[in-house]
């Protein structure tokens, strides 16, 4: 991904990536999602990473990396927990 923050290329690699992932890990075709079903999800670059959001409350948030995709819930776990985990995993 490109290291500017602002730029709509990460943020859209970022979204489709998510919803590759997303898809894998539902129960169903019905289930999935598309970039499109992300777009107005909060989306935030740190460091390496874009951090999506779903609107409203969320208690899973997702770390979207060049080569991976980490979800942790804030309720059990903290940002910086879940950032040095996803960093393991990338």
């Amino acid at each position: 991904m490109s290291t500017d923050p602002t730029s709509d290329d990460v943020l859209a690699t970022a979204r489709r990536r998510l919803a590759g992932w997303l898809a894998e890990q539902a129960a169903g075709p019905e289930y999935s999602v598309t970039e499109q079903d992300l777009a107005d999800w909060d989306a935030e670059r740190v460091d390496e990473f874009v951090v999506l959001t779903p609107p409203g409350y969320a208690n899973q948030v997702f770390l979207v990396g060049d080569e991976s995709v980490d979800s942790y819930a804030p309720s059990r776990t903290s940002f910086d927990d879940a950032l040095a985990a996803a960093r393991a995993h990338s």
